[in-house]
């Protein structure tokens, strides 16, 4: 039995990525209970404010005025702390960090795909962000990240230079809102199961479990 899965996410969302990490415990719990499944990840554009300008915004003037003032967005970012630890990952949100329009990580998750490395650059999007709080808007951020999972130089040149993936990316994006999405994290399983939210690894685990009976039985 085969599960294809597409994430839909954005590297700015702090859920996306407790999310992502509690994914990877919950499938690979899942993965040891049913045997001889095959699964395949894909990571899907899905940008929480497309809105934003490309030099971006101050994190704490978008969230500030997103939770309703900076007190409600300090209690906010004390909880998803915990959340993130509870999950294994570590978030930061330091002063001063800046709030990039994602399209270009987005384009570069795409990129990496043409390389098998697209789930390393989403998660290393995400930790960059989080808990190095680097700037996502500077294009050489962006490089050295791409770099370090696996990317060449030249590739990332040429990307730049092309404008490559940036059509898709913005049409993909479009395709998934259509579908009724509005809000990450949110997985998509065969294109007919589907569930939203950053679920605790065994919720994850059991949903999967779930799926793969109704796929064995619509084998049948």
């Amino acid at each position: 039995m085969k599960l294809q899965v597409q994430i839909l996410s954005d590297v700015v969302c702090p859920w996306c990525y407790i999310g992502k990490a509690n994914w990877d415990q919950g499938s690979k719990e899942f993965l040891q209970t049913i045997p001889g499944v095959e699964m395949e990840v894909e990571m899907k554009p899905f940008r929480l404010d497309p809105t934003l300008p490309m030099e971006g915004k101050p994190r704490d003037e978008v969230l500030a005025t997103k939770f309703g003032g900076s007190d409600k967005m300090e209690t906010i970012f004390a909880r998803t702390k915990n959340a993130a630890e509870t999950a294994g990952i570590r978030m930061e949100f330091n002063k001063g960090i800046q709030q990039p329009n994602t399209l270009h990580s987005h384009r570069l998750i795409r990129l990496a795909k043409d390389y098998n490395l697209q789930v390393e650059m989403a998660v290393a999007l995400f930790s960059a962000y989080f808990t190095h709080n680097k700037d996502l808007t500077k294009v050489e951020i962006l490089d050295s990240i791409a770099i370090s999972i696996g990317l060449d130089a030249t590739v990332l040149q040429n990307f730049w230079d092309t404008n490559q993936y940036l059509d898709e990316t913005v049409e993909e994006e479009d395709r998934m809102r259509s579908l009724g999405v509005t809000g990450v994290p949110f997985f998509i399983i065969n294109d007919k199961y589907a569930f939203s939210g950053a679920q605790p690894p065994e919720v994850m685990k059991n949903i999967l479990i779930e799926i793969s009976e109704k796929e064995n039985g619509a084998a049948l």
